[in-house]
C-alpha cells in the first residue's frame, strides 16, 4: 500500500525568480500551497518587462530571509541581469557581474542550507526590441554556421563555412556580430562560475536551461560545452536540459523527491509514435529525449522507494478523442495527466483540445497542461503531477492551478492571444484602455468556460467529481503586453460533488 505523506509541509522556500512573470512566480507559489509549504518572493524590487529588476532590494530580501527559510531557489537571471529580457545584453554581464562574488559571499555566511541555483543560456534569437533584431535571421544564421565551423569534419569544410560567414558579416554592422557572440561568451563565463560552485558545495544543486533553443544555433555550442564539463568532472548535482518557464517548478518538485527519497515512474503513451523523434519547436532536441531528462531531474539520488506508476499522454495532433479516452480508461486508479501539444509551437488547431473539453474528459484525468511550448508544457505537467502524488486530498490551490492551465493555457494562449495581438500589438506596450478591455473580455470569457469544467479529485479517500470553487475575478496583462496574463481567484457562491468509483490508496 501506497503511503501518502507530503514532505514540503510546512517548508519555507525563499525564491529570487527568473523573472516576474507568473509563471516564475504565480505557479511556483501555488505548487507549493498543494504541499503546505509558503513560497516567499520578494515584496518588491522584481523586473517589469524592459525594466530591470532593482537588486538593492533583491540583496536586501536575500540577506533578510535566508537564515529562516528552509531551501533558496535564486534565478541568476533576475540577480545578475535584471530578469530574462535583460540577459540578451551583453552589458548586463560586463556592468554587473561583481554581483556573483556578492551572492557568494552571502551563501557561504549559511553553509549546508539547501541552495538551488537556475541560470539560462539566452535563446539564439536576439533581443526583439534591441537595434539588432532588425538583422535578426543573419545573426541567427552566423550563430549556426560559427556551430558547424566547430564542428566541421575537415580543413576544407571549415574554409568554405569561413567564407559563408565573412559573406553574412559584410550584410550586419560589425559591432551588432561583437555584441551577439560577446553575449554566448559571457554567459559562458557565468556558468563555469556557477558550476564551480556547485563542485566546491557552495550551492547544492545547479540547473541550466536553454530559452527557445535550436538543435544547430549558437546555443548548443555553450551546450556542448557545459556537457563536456559535467561528464569529465562526473558532476552529478549540475544538469542543463530544454526550457525555461517550466524549470523553477520542477526544480521545487526534485526538492520534494530529495526530503523524502522517493522517486517516481512515468508511463509516457503517445498520440502519434513518429513524434518521439522529432525536435519541435524552441526544444532542441528530439521529443523524447526532452521528456526524458524532465523526468530524471525529479528523481533523487539513490531513492529508498519509487511512487506507484503515473501515466502521460503526449497529444501532438488532431485525432479522434477515442484513443485518449481508452487510455483514461485502461488506467483508472492511477494519476494521469494529459500534454496537449497540439496547439502549442507549431500552429495546429485547437480542435482536438475543444472535443477533450465538450467530451467533459477533463473528468477522467488528474492534470493538464499545454502551455507556450512543448518542453515547458510537459515541465509544468510533471510538476504538478508530483506534487499531488502525494497527499490524498487535493486542496483549492490545485483547483486555482488546474483553472489556470485550461483558461490559460487552452482559452487565452490559443484562442484569445493571437486575437488581442492582430487588434492591438503582438510585442507592444499597451494602453491602460487596451489592458483593461483585455482584462475585462478575458474576465467573462473564461467565467464561462469555468462554469462548463469539473474536476477530477479526491476527498475522503475516494476519488470524486466536483464543481471548481472559483472563479477569476479580475484577469490583467502583468507586463503591459499581449503575452502574459495574471489571474485573480474569488471564491463561487456553489460548490456540489458526484461521487465517482474510490481511489485506492
Amino acid at each position: 500500500m501506497w503511503v501518502y505523506t507530503h514532505s514540503l509541509h510546512g517548508k519555507r522556500v525563499l525564491l529570487i525568480p527568473l523573472d516576474s512573470r507568473p509563471v516564475n512566480t504565480d505557479y511556483v507559489a501555488l505548487l507549493g500551497q498543494m504541499a503546505g509549504a509558503r513560497v516567499i518572493l520578494p515584496p518588491s524590487g522584481l523586473d517589469h518587462f524592459q525594466k530591470a529588476a532593482d537588486y538593492s532590494k533583491l540583496k536586501a530580501f536575500l540577506v533578510k530571509n535566508i537564515a529562516s527559510c528552509d531551501a533558496v531557489f535564486i534565478g541568476i537571471p533576475e540577480w545578475l541581469n535584471g530578469g530574462i529580457v535583460q540577459g540578451r545584453l551583453i552589458n548586463t554581464y560586463t556592468a554587473n557581474m561583481y554581483r556573483l562574488e556578492e551572492l557568494k559571499n552571502i551563501l557561504l555566511k549559511h553553509p549546508g542550507k539547501n541552495v538551488y541555483i537556475l541560470n539560462i543560456i539566452p535563446r539564439e534569437m536576439p533581443a526583439y526590441l534591441s537595434k539588432a533584431a532588425k538583422y535578426n535571421s543573419e545573426l541567427v544564421i552566423y550563430g549556426r554556421r560559427y556551430n558547424q565551423l566547430l564542428n566541421a569534419p575537415s580543413t576544407e569544410e571549415a574554409d568554405r563555412i569561413r567564407n559563408i560567414m565573412r559573406d553574412i558579416e559584410k550584410l550586419i554592422p560589425a559591432r551588432y556580430v561583437k555584441d551577439y557572440m560577446g553575449l554566448f561568451q559571457q554567459n559562458l563565463r557565468v556558468q563555469y562560475e556557477l558550476i564551480n560552485w556547485a563542485e566546491t558545495g557552495v550551492v547544492r544543486e545547479l540547473l541550466i536551461g536553454l530559452d527557445d533553443t535550436s538543435s544547430m544555433g549558437i546555443p548548443k555550442v555553450s551546450e556542448k560545452a557545459i556537457e563536456s564539463l559535467i561528464s569529465e568532472n562526473q558532476l552529478s548535482n549540475v544538469r542543463i536540459m530544454s526550457g525555461a518557464d517550466d524549470l523553477t517548478a520542477l526544480l521545487l518538485a526534485r526538492y520534494k523527491n530529495e526530503i523524502n527519497h522517493t522517486g517516481s515512474r512515468y508511463v509516457v503513451t503517445f498520440s502519434h509514435e513518429l513524434e518521439k523523434g522529432r525536435v519541435r519547436a524552441y526544444d532542441g532536441k528530439p521529443l523524447e529525449n526532452v521528456i526524458h531528462d524532465k523526468i530524471q531531474l525529479l528523481q533523487p539520488d539513490n531513492p529508498a522507494s519509487i511512487s506507484p506508476p503515473m501515466h502521460i499522454y503526449v497529444h501532438s495532433y488532431d485525432e479522434s478523442m477515442d484513443k485518449v479516452e481508452r487510455w483514461a480508461n485502461e488506467n483508472q486508479g492511477s494519476i494521469k495527466g494529459v500534454a496537449d501539444l497540439s496547439a502549442t509551437a507549431n500552429g495546429n488547431t485547437t480542435t482536438w483540445t475543444e472535443n477533450f473539453l465538450r467530451q467533459k474528459l477533463f473528468t477522467k484525468v488528474e492534470s493538464y497542461s499545454g502551455w507556450n511550448t512543448s518542453g515547458n508544457a510537459l515541465g509544468l505537467l510533471l510538476a504538478h503531477m508530483e506534487m499531488i502524488r502525494d497527499q490524498p486530498t487535493w486542496n483549492d490551490a490545485y483547483q486555482k492551478w488546474m483553472l489556470t492551465r485550461y483558461v490559460e493555457d487552452y482559452y487565452f494562449n490559443n484562442i484569445k492571444r493571437g486575437e488581442y495581438a492582430a487588434k492591438y500589438s503582438s510585442i507592444g506596450r499597451l494602453t491602460a484602455g487596451q489592458e483593461k478591455q483585455i482584462g475585462d473580455d478575458i474576465t467573462q470569457k473564461s467565467n464561462l468556460l469555468i462554469d462548463l469544467l469539473t474536476f477530477a479529485t479526491m476527498r475522503g479517500g475516494k476519488r470524486i467529481v466536483v464543481k471548481p470553487r472559483y472563479r477569476i475575478a479580475k484577469a490583467e496583462l502583468p507586463w503591459d503586453r499581449v503575452f502574459e496574463i495574471r489571474y485573480h481567484f474569488v471564491l463561487r457562491k456553489t460548490s456540489r460533488a458526484m461521487p465517482l468509483s474510490p481511489f485506492p490508496s
